[in-house]
């Protein structure tokens, strides 16, 4: 009999499947602006349709609890984005609105900086967004109405290559499952450090780490490390592609923590406490990932859920010994 992880295993990979099918044979020969379009080509799976109905419920459930003391439990909860279309704008905004009620907006290094610290005093929001797309530059401009200082993790050779189309479609399409969005170039990223952000490595171009070996994936981080520094300035933190435990290993986890970086995230669900011992290298950052076309409500069942769920275990890999 299969186990859980088994079965989700499967289905993130029918998922996967499903997207490539409705997107490779694009020919497209321009740029994705509006999500609105995407979704359009990729259409509702059975199982986003599912997800939908049983977060509606979850959603409606959690609504009759007391939310606001539950979301004003001290903690860290990272939340990180892909892309912001123009169409997605609105929705950003009023996401921030919303969180702002109960929650103090942190940098990516302070937040790092307080797990590691057991610091913990307040409900802390951190942001991030990963891959480099262009669009990522509105999201700069509207965190900046908000005072909030984020974390853009990139792949460097996707900026290295943003201004060739081809590339970027071909990297987009087999990488990650979108039709063809422009990425960040060196002086877009730049841009995001002078206005207070922070640039983190999501590896060299978006790889599988489950995939390739532990050698491998060294090189890859020192390459990543070295063309950022080249290219604009210090790089502190890394999240792996794809983000969940089984594409990554305790193996690579000491491997991010030797090159020098000093985070290293993931993109499963939860929320952090402060960190009970001083072996900081333990430390595997979860990260709810968020879409901006995603009913309210169902972002909140999930900040709730981790609050609820919250436990010093939450810090580690699984199964690993603190």
């Amino acid at each position: 009999m299969p186990n859980v992880t088994q079965i989700y295993i499967q289905q993130y990979l029918i998922e996967v499947n499903y997207k490539m099918e409705r997107i490779k044979n694009i020919d497209d020969n321009y740029f994705f602006e509006n999500y609105k379009d995407i979704t359009k080509r990729q259409k509702a799976s059975p199982r986003s349709v599912i997800r939908h109905i049983a977060l509606d419920f979850a959603a409606l459930i959690f609504s009759l609890i007391n939310k606001r003391q539950i979301l004003k439990t001290p903690r860290i909860q990272f939340l990180y984005i892909h892309h912001i279309f123009k169409d997605e704008e609105a929705s950003l905004i009023q996401l921030l609105q919303y969180l702002q009620k109960d929650h103090v907006f942190i940098s990516y290094s302070d937040a790092v900086r307080k797990i590691c610290n057991d610091d913990i005093d307040a409900p802390y929001i951190c942001l991030s967004s990963d891959d480099g797309f262009k669009n990522n530059l509105s999201a700069a401009k509207i965190f900046q109405q908000f005072g909030i200082s984020a974390c853009f993790f990139i792949n460097p050779e996707f900026t290295n290559n943003a201004e060739s189309f081809e590339k970027t479609k071909t990297n987009c399409i087999s990488k990650l499952s979108l039709p063809p969005v422009e990425f960040m170039n060196w002086n877009d990223v730049n841009s995001l450090i002078k206005k207070g952000h922070e640039i983190g490595a999501h590896t060299l171009s978006h790889d599988n780490l489950a995939k390739i070996s532990d050698a491998d994936f060294e090189l890859d981080c020192l390459k990543s490390i070295q063309q950022i520094r080249q290219n604009c300035k210090e790089v502190k933190h890394f999240a792996w592609p794809y983000g969940r435990f089984f594409h990554f290993s305790e193996s690579k986890q000491n491997i991010v923590f030797n090159v020098g970086f000093e985070s290293c995230a993931s993109a499963e669900r939860g929320c952090h406490l402060g960190l009970k011992t001083n072996n900081y290298k333990n430390l595997i950052l979860r990260r709810d990932h968020i879409v901006l076309n995603w009913p309210l409500r169902h972002i909140e069942y999930f900040l709730m859920r981790n609050a609820m769920k919250m436990q010093e275990q939450n810090n580690y890999f699984p199964n690993v010994s603190k």
